[in-house]
C-alpha cells in the first residue's frame, strides 16, 4: 500500500515536472532565456532518470 502511495505522489510530480519543462520551451524563444532552460531541462531529465530508478529501486525492495 505505502508503495502505491508513493507512486503516485512520484506521478504527481512527474507531471508538474513536465509542465515546467513545457513552459521553459515556451519561454526559450529567446536566446538568453534558452541557455536557462536548457540547463532547466537537464535538471528535469536528470529528476526523471533518478525518479525512474528510485521507483525501481521501492518496487524491487518492497515485498
Amino acid at each position: 500500500m505505502l508503495g502505491r502511495v508513493r507512486s503516485e505522489t512520484w506521478q504527481v510530480r512527474a507531471k508538474n515536472a513536465r509542465v515546467r519543462a513545457e513552459t521553459w520551451r515556451v519561454r526559450a524563444k529567446t536566446p538568453r532565456v534558452r541557455a536557462k532552460a536548457a540547463k532547466h531541462l537537464g535538471k528535469l531529465m536528470a529528476t526523471f532518470f533518478f525518479m525512474e530508478v528510485g521507483i525501481g529501486i521501492f518496487e524491487v525492495t518492497l515485498p
